[in-house]
């Protein structure tokens, strides 16, 4: 139980004696200089036969880990991980990420590269890949989702040894085009209202209740499914309320005013604890299943996902003269850049709207 390597690396099991008598073992080792230590969740209580066992235990992961060391600091890939497929890497990360498109991905993924092993990954099949999304028809903006999200699947993998570097880093990507905003009327969020959604007295009821809340608040589908009550403050003394809330996303905390046909939607006249959910939707849920349907019987011609009422509410707020400053720190967007997006979008209308002002105007100068 020693240690394998001077100076540089090295693993030794330690124990630690806790208050109840029980010891606790773990790992001390040097990584290129710095120290880390790892606790394995063995206690040794003083039976023989179990403690030779957890000892027997830990010298295994203490050699595993002395190999991923080694391995690390010779841009190596321990053997063990070289058995790795890309898919089963990926589909714990993705659901960790709780993305409303993460089935989707995956599915992707799986029908692509198949059993195609992590080290196996190279810049050409990512091309290839890339080329095979968009031959499936998904939109650029989708595609270069998924690429993202690959990426950082992939830097993850070299961080943890499963791979020397990460091969999406030169592959060549298709440049995306500037992705059109689509975003909702407020005639279509009034319609869509009224309109019945699959589920309505259930999960359905709910998610449509979320929509029709995000597009008042830009709240993203991980925001509203995680919103709690706690995060919902009373009215102050003109009666105004607002949300504070950490957004899962930029782990940044944002200020969303709630009008009052947005605390309509939520209030349901009961007593909350804090921490009880507003939506009461589980993180797992993919909400469009529900929306698509439901858009399509509303007759809405934008295809309904979620993500639409975020764009919606950020246009509607440009739209009726809300400084797009205020809009950046409402929908929580880290650079005025992003929130340039929707002002493309609400210059068009502007645009279009003068183009719209047809006036027969003599210009020539009167002569009687």
């Amino acid at each position: 139980m020693g240690v394998l390597w001077e100076g540089e690396m090295g693993v030794t099991i330690r124990k630690r004696k806790l208050e109840n008598g029980e010891i606790s073992l773990y790992l001390d080792y040097y990584d290129r200089g710095q120290r880390s230590y790892e606790f394995l969740k063995l206690h040794l209580t003083g039976d023989k036969t179990s403690d030779k066992e957890k000892l027997r235990l830990a010298e295994i992961v203490r050699n595993q880990k002395e190999i991923d060391l080694f391995a690390g600091t010779f841009n190596l890939v321990p053997s063990h991980r070289k058995k790795t497929t890309l898919v089963e890497y990926s589909r714990p990360i993705v659901g960790k990420k709780n993305r409303s498109n993460g089935n989707a991905f995956l599915v992707h993924m799986e029908k692509f590269f198949g059993t195609t092993k992590l080290c196996d990954i190279s810049e050409k099949l990512l091309e290839e890949f890339q080329t095979a999304l968009e031959d499936f028809g998904l939109k650029s903006s989708t595609i270069e989702t998924y690429l993202n999200l690959l990426g950082s699947i992939l830097n993850l993998a070299v961080r943890e040894k499963y791979i020397v570097d990460n091969p999406l880093r030169n592959a060549k990507r298709h440049r995306a085009e500037d992705p059109v905003l689509e975003y909702l009327s407020i005639d279509e969020c009034e319609l869509l209202s009224r309109t019945p959604i699959m589920g309505e007295s259930g999960l359905g009821g709910k998610i449509k209740k979320a929509f029709l809340f995000s597009c008042q608040t830009a709240l993203r589908w991980s925001d509203a499914i995680s919103l709690t009550w706690g995060a919902v403050a009373s009215p102050d003394k003109n009666g105004q309320r607002q949300i504070a809330k950490r957004q899962v996303k930029t782990k940044d905390v944002v200020y969303i005013p709630l009008s009052a046909d947005a605390w309509k939607l939520i209030d349901d006249h009961l007593e909350h604890k804090d921490d009880d959910l507003v939506f009461g939707i589980l993180s797992k849920t993919d909400p469009n299943q529900y929306l698509v349907p439901w858009g399509k019987k509303a007759g809405i011609k934008t295809g309904l996902y979620f993500h639409l009422a975020r764009h919606t509410a950020a246009t509607l707020l440009l739209e009726n003269g809300v400084d797009i400053a205020v809009v950046q720190k409402i929908v929580g967007h880290k650079s005025i850049e992003q929130t340039l997006r929707y002002a493309k979008v609400t210059n068009r209308l502007k645009r279009e709207a003068v183009d719209g002002l047809k006036m027969d105007l003599n210009t020539q100068p009167n002569t009687d």
